[in-house]
């Protein structure tokens, strides 16, 4: 196998850190994340308990907010 070096921000370099598993290197996170179709379970752990609470409260709150259309006929 070869290989290629790339140049990437930190603040990429991070969120690469965050997405990927124990074990898995970099590489294979790359190429798990650009894969056109994933299952919901490839998602799980991507957020802290902190951004997933602050994600809930914002669907919530959107929602709430929503006009819910009124089909007549």
């Amino acid at each position: 196998m070869s290989f290629k070096n790339i140049s990437i921000s930190t603040e990429v370099y991070d969120q690469l850190k965050k997405v990927r598993n124990e074990g898995e290197s970099f590489s294979e996170a790359i190429s798990k994340l650009i894969k056109k179709e994933q299952r919901v379970s490839d998602l799980a752990g991507i957020f802290t308990d902190e951004e997933a609470d602050a994600l809930e409260k914002g669907v919530a709150k959107v929602r709430k907010e929503a006009k819910v259309r009124k089909w007549s006929y």
